[in-house]
């Protein structure tokens, strides 16, 4: 529901183009991409943990509250390493009934998935970037497709003076688990220099209460 004096950021309509809703975003989604199962626009996460350091920067936050009753938890940590420009993304997700987890990363670079759909490289103009699971597990990396226009309450976003942005070359790298209550990702993201298809070494895959 909407009441009558919230902002004009809340109020009907808002959540009903893409680019508003959790699924345009660089985040998670628990269950069904449906327009009915968006994250909880009244909450505040909690971050649990944020250090800065001369070497690496970890940031932690508690997303929970924006994915209930779908989720029982939902984790998400960010390890930044200055030495080696590596970052590291890692979800810990719980529900209490089997469902769907979406990770989503969107991107206007070429993305060319390795054959085991472990890793991909995004590569704009002479700029390459390795995009891979570092934790163990059977989740692969897909590509997905934007809703066309026109769709029922999705649409293309409008640039920041109106205009169309990169909408039609956006494309979504993703992981898609099915039918499960719980799920763990560590994804690293690492430069590549020229002449490389795969990093030289990766991160170690933590769980984020050992980070």
């Amino acid at each position: 529901f909407h009441l009558s004096n919230e902002p004009a950021n809340m109020r009907p309509g808002r959540f009903d183009y893409y680019c508003t809703r959790a699924e345009g975003h660089n985040t998670l989604l628990v269950g069904a991409e449906r327009l009915d199962l968006d994250q909880n626009l009244r909450v505040s996460s909690k971050i649990l943990r944020y250090e800065e350091g001369a070497d690496r920067c970890v940031l932690v936050a508690d997303l929970t509250d924006a994915y209930r009753p779908r989720a029982t938890g939902v984790r998400r940590g960010f390890l930044f390493s200055r030495t080696d420009r590596t970052v590291v993304v890692r979800d810990e997700l719980e529900a209490a009934t089997p469902t769907e987890f979406t990770w989503s990363a969107h991107t206007v670079a070429e993305i060319s998935l390795a054959p085991d759909r472990r890793s991909a490289v995004l590569s704009q103009g002479d700029q390459r970037l390795w995009v891979g699971f570092i934790s163990p597990g059977g989740a692969k990396l897909e590509v997905g497709l934007l809703p066309p226009e026109p769709e029922p309450k999705q649409t293309k976003f409008p640039g920041p003076r109106g205009g169309v942005s990169d909408y039609d070359r956006m494309k979504k790298l993703m992981i898609r688990e099915v039918g499960v209550t719980k799920s763990a990702w560590s994804v690293a993201f690492i430069p590549l220099p020229a002449g490389r298809e795969s990093p030289a070494a990766l991160p170690a895959s933590r769980p984020l209460s050992a980070w």
